[in-house]
């Protein structure tokens, strides 16, 4: 073989080497990130759509169980897979890089990113109050003086006795119906696939239904897919059973940095947060009597508080139904209350309280019988919201 053929052989190994590699690049970029290539060795970013508002169907939706992380085939879900390219197509990588804790058992974590410089709100009580790389800034109060955001989270729960719901979800919307007061339900995923009728309750009451993820893990200890897992079929089986698409969201536990904060910023949802001045702490004690009382006393100390705020509540189970009951009736044996009771939406003066739906109707919020600061006790009256029926 002369030294020409040589060369020509050399070449077109090389080549084809060359070939196979940028085909290779171009397929695993392509699969992992919102990069491409344009056909010579210059990258180009791909302009990647956002998620629809009106939420896209999974091929499944995961376990119910809570104690379960949502992993394996329910990743590559396109529901996942197109949300996440998305998120990598807009969040800065450097936040999508920030370390995730560790888990340890229920709110418990091991958070070994730096808690100050990722405004870790379960380590520091840290918010954003202004809009960055993470988002737009996180909602902790309402506005204006006399102002009680009024929410309950995990809904819904059921407590069936004889036929009659006790102490669960659908009671304590009796109890606020019995009040003529709106509210906030912070859904999960999870209990909206056991108990979709109860869901749809909340939607056709007028309540304002917003989302609090799938199975009520801590996210900051979940990996950038599994966040966006967690959201998108949350929101997903929310619009499933109600023809709603959610747009308000709070992270279990509080359980929340900047990492997570742009990705469901990203995903075109608005973090509400709390002071803890006003967390009853129902989910936090043992069931007993000590401690309903205990509770009450801790929601009764907010009663007209002149500040407006955003008060933490739960639905979840017997206890916290019940001590949420408790206190609106307390409310009611005692004339009322000089704070307005409402949705969170309606004491920011937001009339997108869905991504799908704006509802105009200003609800009443007032608890006295005569009326307080203008509002009075009026007769309910419908929302623009999309009617609920529910589904399998």
């Amino acid at each position: 073989m002369n030294a020409t053929i040589k060369l020509s052989l050399a070449t077109v190994s090389y080549a084809t080497v060359i070939l196979i590699g940028a085909l290779l690049l171009g397929k695993s970029l392509n699969h992992q990130g919102p990069w491409e290539h344009s056909g010579s060795a210059v990258l180009i970013k791909r302009q990647v759509s956002p998620p629809p508002i009106i939420p896209q169907q999974p091929i499944a939706y995961p376990s119910p169980d809570e104690t379960l992380f949502i992993t394996d085939d329910f990743l590559t879900d396109e529901i996942v897979t197109s949300s996440m390219a998305y998120v990598q197509s807009v969040v800065p990588a450097a936040l999508l890089s920030v370390t995730p804790s560790s888990y340890v058992l229920e709110s418990n974590v091991t958070y070994t990113a730096d808690p100050a410089a990722n405004c870790y709100w379960a380590g520091t009580l840290c918010t954003r109050n202004t809009s960055g790389d993470w988002g737009l800034p996180d909602v902790v109060y309402c506005p204006q003086n006399y102002q009680w955001g009024l929410t309950y989270d995990d809904a819904p729960s059921e407590n069936i006795v004889n036929g009659v719901h006790s102490n669960d979800t659908i009671a304590l919307m009796d109890q606020l119906d019995a009040m003529n007061i709106k509210t906030t339900f912070f859904v999960t995923g999870s209990q909206s696939s056991t108990s979709p009728a109860s869901l749809v309750a909340i939607a056709n009451r007028s309540h304002h239904v917003a989302h609090h993820t799938w199975s009520h893990h801590p996210l900051t200890s979940l990996t950038n897919e599994q966040v966006v897992a967690e959201m998108m079929y949350t929101a997903a089986i929310i619009y499933n059973v109600t023809g709603i698409s959610v747009r308000y969201f709070r992270p279990p536990y509080g359980d929340i940095d900047d990492r997570v904060r742009a990705i469901v910023n990203a995903l075109g949802f608005r973090v509400i947060m709390w002071d803890t001045i006003y967390d009853a702490t129902d989910a936090d004690v043992v069931a007993s009597p000590e401690s309903f009382a205990i509770v009450e006393s801790i929601i009764a100390s907010w009663f007209n508080s002149v500040p407006g705020f955003i008060a933490l509540q739960h639905t979840i189970d017997t206890f916290t139904s019940g001590t949420s009951i408790a206190s609106l009736v307390k409310i009611q044996s005692l004339g009322g209350i000089l704070n307005q009771m409402m949705p969170v939406p309606q004491c920011l003066g937001d009339t997108q309280w869905y991504k799908n739906a704006n509802v105009t109707t200003i609800y009443n919020s007032c608890t006295i019988p005569g009326g307080c600061n203008g509002a009075t006790a009026s007769a309910p009256v419908t929302a623009s919201a999309p009617s609920a029926t529910a589904s399998s």
